[in-house]
Order: structure tokens, then C-alpha cells, then sequence
């Protein structure tokens, strides 16, 4: 008889093996609601380096801002130019402009401007 343990260690395996860009975001919250660290890192970095597709997802969109800061304030995003981290922020903040006002400033900081960025 399996117990506990066991299952959530398929769960996790599972979990693990089925990360893509539409599934890394869901992977990520669900992960750490229950103490999964393991796949929240992994579903996390997923996201990370593949955010450009990511960002085209539905779940996107749906992202709580905290985890949304998370990943832009890590050094490990990859993007092609960042550009695509003020674009992201955008497109999130246009699925709920007023319940999403107040975390605009904090947002936009993560942007990392320099002379070279081409908005």
C-alpha cells in the first residue's frame, strides 16, 4: 500500500515532467501552496528562461503581482532585450488596470533601463 510520502512523490515526478510554458505558472503556485519546493524551483526557473513564451499564456495574465515581481527582479530572466519586461508588465497590467494600479511603480522598477534599451 503506497502512503502519503509516495504519492506526493508522484505527484511530484509527474508534475515535474509535464512543465511547458502553458503549464510552468500553474506548476509554480500549485508547487508551493503545498510545500512542493522541488517543482516550484523547477516550474520557476522554466519560467525564467522562457519567458517570452510564457508571457503569451493565459495563466500570464493571471499571475498575483508578488509572483510576478519574483520573476522580474531575477537575474536568471532571459529576454532578448528588456523591452519584453516592459511589454509583459503591460499586457498584465491591461487584464485589471484598477485592481492593478498600485503595483505599477514596483513593476516598472524592475524594468532595467539603461541608455541601450529600445522602448
Amino acid at each position: 500500500m503506497m502512503d502519503l510520502g509516495d504519492l506526493k512523490r508522484m505527484a511530484l515526478k509527474y508534475m515535474t515532467s509535464h512543465v511547458s510554458s502553458s503549464t510552468c505558472l500553474a506548476v509554480w503556485q500549485e508547487s508551493e501552496l503545498y510545500s512542493c519546493n522541488i517543482a516550484a524551483a523547477e516550474a520557476r526557473s522554466y519560467a525564467l528562461k522562457n519567458f517570452t513564451k510564457v508571457i503569451d499564456t493565459p495563466d500570464f495574465v493571471q499571475l498575483d503581482p508578488q509572483k510576478l515581481m519574483m520573476l522580474l527582479s531575477d537575474d536568471l530572466l532571459k529576454v532578448p532585450e528588456e523591452r519584453v519586461v516592459l511589454e509583459a508588465v503591460t499586457k498584465w497590467f491591461k487584464h485589471d488596470e484598477t485592481e492593478r494600479r498600485n503595483f505599477m511603480p514596483e513593476l516598472l522598477n524592475s524594468v532595467r533601463y539603461d541608455k541601450n534599451t529600445k522602448l
